[in-house]
């Protein structure tokens, strides 16, 4: 009846075209949610968990500056193997984060998110990356995956109200990029889903999608880094 959070959520980042890192999946009705944020606005050419392709729901830039990149994967192996997420171009920073889930519908990826919802910062630059899901249902759990750059200036991050903040780095890869991923649970049709940022000059991208929950699914919410 809920989409959790299962196990332990994780993150890497690197000066790299790949970015690997390892992660543990188990329980049961789970499912895997990657995001990801590169300072240039490269697209993802693809992300595999244990050798096995996870399907994109987004992935975009913002006029260049970042980006933010959004995937799936239900029923994912029960194992402790490689998250792989891959850029096109020469190698920039790039930061990565994999948070297990719960409770998932896992008959296939379209039955396991409602319509997919992403917004870029269009290229004027403020403190509030920010956007709204507006089909999700009561109960749903939304998650979302957030880029911010400063070009060259402190910036850090701050998750939304109402929203929990399950995995991200502030001020990496020379303090002035932060990312990160954060869940807020439904209760209703219209969700908001937002970040403040330190650096009100700061480029930024977001994207969102509400997951569908299992009939009878239940779990628990572990630790977040």
């Amino acid at each position: 009846m809920a989409v959790t959070v299962e196990g332990t959520p994780t993150k890497a980042t690197g000066t790299v075209t790949s970015l690997t890192w390892s992660h543990t999946v188990g329980g049961t009705g789970v499912g895997l949610f990657v995001g990801g944020s590169n300072v240039v606005g490269r697209n993802t050419t693809g992300v595999t968990f244990n050798g096995d392709a996870l399907t994109e729901l987004w992935d975009l830039g913002d006029t260049g500056v970042t980006d933010s990149t959004g995937y799936l994967m239900v029923s994912p192996d029960q194992v402790t193997g490689n998250v792989v997420l891959t850029i096109a171009g020469a190698a920039t920073i790039v930061a990565g984060f994999a948070v297990g889930l719960a409770g998932l519908e896992t008959s296939s990826v379209a039955n396991a998110h409602r319509t997919l919802y992403t917004l870029a910062g269009g290229g004027a630059p403020d403190d509030s990356p920010s956007l709204t899901v507006v089909d999700s249902q009561n109960g749903d759990l939304v998650i979302d995956c957030a880029g911010v750059y400063a070009g060259g200036a402190p910036n850090d991050i701050a998750v939304g109200a109402d929203q929990t903040s399950q995995v991200e780095y502030d001020a990496y890869g020379g303090s002035s990029r932060s990312a990160g991923v954060s869940t807020e649970v439904a209760s209703g049709a219209s969700t908001i889903m937002s970040w403040t940022q330190s650096n009100s000059s700061g480029y930024w991208a977001i994207g969102a999608t509400a997951l569908v929950a299992a009939a009878g699914a239940a779990g628990v919410v572990t630790s977040r880094l």
